[in-house]
């Protein structure tokens, strides 16, 4: 990518932090990159979960896993972090003491079928 705003960018003085913003602005207009509106950032992790997911280089478990520190940090505060709160349940699963309903093999079976139906 490239614009003008960001080659100036570049070569900006870091001192000036209202300088800084304002290019940074200017070069996410130019280059018609919409920031992530404020609130939940449980959007973007998950888009990146899954290119990443996508792409080989994440594993069904590591996005198991992120989903559910995810909902950790957040209290499970995010309401609008559907997939992580399915995964959740899928994890609560894995981890039970009680007797399995269900074996761990087809759990993760679940688990990998349901990254891949995004």
């Amino acid at each position: 990518m490239d614009s003008d705003s960001l080659r100036i960018l570049a070569g900006a003085d870091h001192e000036d932090a209202a300088d800084k913003r304002d290019l940074w602005t200017a070069t996410l207009q130019e280059l018609q990159i919409q920031t992530a509106p404020p609130g939940s950032p449980w959007p973007l992790i998950w888009a990146y979960e899954l290119a990443s997911f996508k792409a080989g280089d994440r594993t069904s478990g590591k996005v198991l896993q992120d989903a559910v520190d995810y909902l950790r940090g957040c209290n499970y505060d995010d309401e609008d972090a559907d997939e992580a709160s399915i995964l959740w349940q899928l994890w609560d699963e894995i981890v039970s003491t009680y007797d399995p309903f269900r074996t761990e093999t087809v759990i993760w079976a679940d688990i990998d079928s349901y990254i891949r139906s995004f």
